[in-house]
C-alpha cells in the first residue's frame, strides 16, 4: 500500500479525474486500486514516473463489480458523473435489496480485492 495525496483535480465537471503525487517510482501500477477511510475512489488509469492519475468510480465511464454484503447479490455499481452517486441497473424486481445495504467489492475480475466498502444503497423514488 501506498500513501498518496492529490495534487490536482480535473476541472472538467464532467469528468472525475485526480493527479496523485506518487508514481511508478513509487511502486504505481496502472490498475491499481485506490482507497480511502471509506472505501474504493477508483484505480489508477495513467502512470508516470512521480505522478500518476486515478479515475473515480463515480466517473461515469466507469463500473465495478460489488456484492450485497446482507445478501450476496451480485451487480455492476457505475458512475454516473456525481460524486456522492453510483447506480446499479439491471436488478431483478425480485431483489432482495433493502435502503441501508451495504455494497462491497466482489473481487470479480481481480481489479479489485474483495470487501471493500463501495457505497450503500439509499431509498429510490420513480416516475413516469
Amino acid at each position: 500500500m501506498t500513501v498518496a495525496r492529490i495534487v490536482a483535480v480535473s476541472p472538467d465537471v464532467n469528468r472525475h479525474l485526480l493527479t496523485l503525487d506518487r508514481g511508478e517510482s513509487d511502486g504505481v501500477n496502472l490498475g491499481h486500486p485506490v482507497l480511502n477511510a471509506e472505501g474504493v475512489m477508483g484505480q489508477i488509469i495513467q502512470v508516470g514516473r512521480n505522478a500518476s492519475r486515478a479515475l473515480l468510480i463515480t466517473d461515469v465511464k466507469h463500473g465495478i463489480p460489488v456484492i450485497n454484503n446482507r445478501t450476496g447479490q451480485r451487480a455492476i455499481a457505475e458512475g454516473v458523473g456525481r460524486l456522492s452517486q453510483l447506480v446499479i441497473r439491471n436488478l431483478a424486481s425480485t431483489s432482495d435489496v433493502s435502503s441501508g445495504d451495504l455494497w462491497v467489492t466482489s473481487g470479480l475480475g481481480a481489479r479489485f480485492p474483495a470487501g471493500y466498502p463501495v457505497g450503500l444503497t439509499r431509498e429510490t423514488t420513480t416516475s413516469g
